[in-house]
């Protein structure tokens, strides 16, 4: 056994700790491919890197139709269309609406620009370049047993993918949850954006335990969430401020990074979600009494090729061309921490946003505008996704999960944290080397139990939880007296 790892800017001793402890534990070989580290933060825009593509675009201009050209058996546009988008989608013109994410929607509609051409020409050629560069690695590497890769959305990640399949090569993917403190770590040859764990959990059991281990797992789910440390977010004294003194409801629009890939790997009506979030803040508006908080996400500033907080600015200048009396009922803000918008919000809108999973953990039932890999398991709203469907606004007694829901709610997140998440420590080491070792994810609740430090809350947690979150110690408490 020998393992790649295809860059070493996602994997380091800091993100993925467990993963090199078991490695080094069981004296496991791997190897990092950083040759072309200048190629990793492409990020869809490859005109700095044109002459060493030089031979595929000549490739890539045999051909009239992009959309189908293959390599060594594989379609490039497949290959390109999630990076090509994360740099499209830093450009106004993509957001005017009504663009759906369907493959050759999004090819005629970049081949009406120039610069869009040119782009999705490199993004192509890149492609071609990267397949054969992994081509001709594993012939000179044929030791590689394994590939273990981040999120599995770029060019270089694609294309590596394809390749270690077709040589029968085992991929393991890999991306971290909104906790900060777990990741994924299964095998698949799919993207992992907005599809972990899909299809598994419909059908999957993992409540054949006893009550009171269904109960232990249930506070290891609550205590990895109070104590995650996403770094994507802020996590701060910056706390939500309520601007209104009337007592209409407050409606929460939880945004996302622009060119996220899980918006950019799952097909939808409409492509941009800035055209999304429009579209419902006016119907919000004229529909209801509703305020809204729209939430920006701060990685934007962070995230390739904005590095600016290009949807705040997009929602800001949405609301300035409403009428006054509209105006004065949106608040955008982008650092304070969404926890600290719950207490004063009474529903919660987004598209696949995992900030929708932080919001049913305090009681609410998200109305989804989208597809998400937590759809349609019974704790959020998954109507039609066409807007004049919203149901009744002034019903907020729709936006909170019932004892019921929330119940579903906590199954979910038993089932992921049970089957598909390991924690970033070091004692869960042993769970990377099974799924080196197995064709599938190994069960894990019964090492979340043996290590477990304690059993039970302790009791200054536990009053904390009991003034802050009353409503959900009384559903924990209805539900572990039911499975009794």
């Amino acid at each position: 056994m020998k393992i790649l790892f295809p860059d070493n800017w996602h994997f380091h001793q800091r993100n993925y700790a467990p993963i090199f402890q078991a490695l080094k534990q069981n004296s496991i070989p791997y190897v990092f491919e950083t040759s072309r580290g200048g190629w990793w933060r492409a990020h869809g825009n490859y005109h700095n890197l044109r002459n060493s593509l030089r031979n595929s675009l000549e490739y890539v201009d045999q051909f009239t139709d992009l959309e189908k050209i293959d390599h060594l058996g594989i379609n490039l546009w497949q290959i390109s269309k999630a990076e090509f988008l994360c740099n499209a989608l830093a450009q106004d013109r993509w957001h005017e609406g009504g663009l759906p994410n369907e493959s050759r929607a999004v090819m005629e509609y970049a081949l009406i620009d120039e610069v869009d051409t040119k782009n999705l020409t490199l993004c192509l050629a890149a492609a071609h370049d990267w397949l054969d560069f992994w081509s001709d690695y594993f012939d000179q590497n044929s030791e590689i047993t394994h590939a273990i890769i981040f999120s599995g959305s770029y060019v270089y990640t694609k294309a590596l993918m394809a390749i270690a399949k077709a040589r029968n090569i085992a991929i393991i993917l890999t991306e971290h949850f909104f906790t900060g403190n777990d990741f994924y770590f299964e095998r698949r040859d799919k993207p992992i954006a907005n599809n972990c764990g899909l299809p598994y959990f419909k059908n999957e059991v993992v409540d054949d335990t006893n009550g009171l281990d269904r109960l232990m797992i249930g506070q290891y789910v609550h205590a990895r969430i109070e104590k995650m440390r996403n770094r994507n977010t802020p996590h701060g004294d910056n706390n939500f401020i309520n601007p209104w003194s009337d007592k209409n409801p407050i409606l929460l629009i939880v945004g996302q990074v622009v060119n996220d890939f899980s918006l950019i790997e799952t097909p939808s009506n409409e492509l941009s979600s800035i055209a999304t979030y429009k579209k419902t803040i006016f119907q919000i508006l004229n529909s209801s009494d509703c305020n809204i908080v729209f939430k920006a996400h701060p990685w934007e500033r962070r995230r390739a090729p904005m590095f600016a907080p290009y949807t705040k600015i997009q929602i800001n200048q949405f609301i300035q061309s409403l009428p006054l009396k509209h105006q004065t009922r949106i608040q955008v803000i982008e650092n304070e921490p969404i926890r600290s918008i719950f207490p004063y919000c009474d529903g919660v809108v987004g598209i696949s946003s995992q900030g929708l999973l932080e919001a049913c953990h305090f009681g609410f039932k998200p109305n989804l505008l989208g597809k998400a890999f937590f759809s349609e398991n019974g704790f959020t709203h998954d109507g039609p996704k066409d807007l004049n469907c919203f149901f009744d606004l002034n019903e907020m007694s729709q936006w909170k999960l019932s004892l019921d829901e929330y119940q579903s709610y906590q199954r979910f997140m038993r089932i992921i944290f049970s089957t598909r998440l390991l924690p970033n420590q070091v004692s869960s080491s042993s769970l990377v080397i099974e799924t080196l070792y197995a064709p599938h994810s190994p069960p894990r609740i019964q090492f979340l139990l043996k290590n477990r430090k304690k059993r039970s809350l302790d009791l200054k947690e536990y009053i904390r939880e009991i003034y802050e979150r009353s409503g959900i110690v009384i559903r924990d408490g209805l539900i572990w007296i039911k499975h009794r």
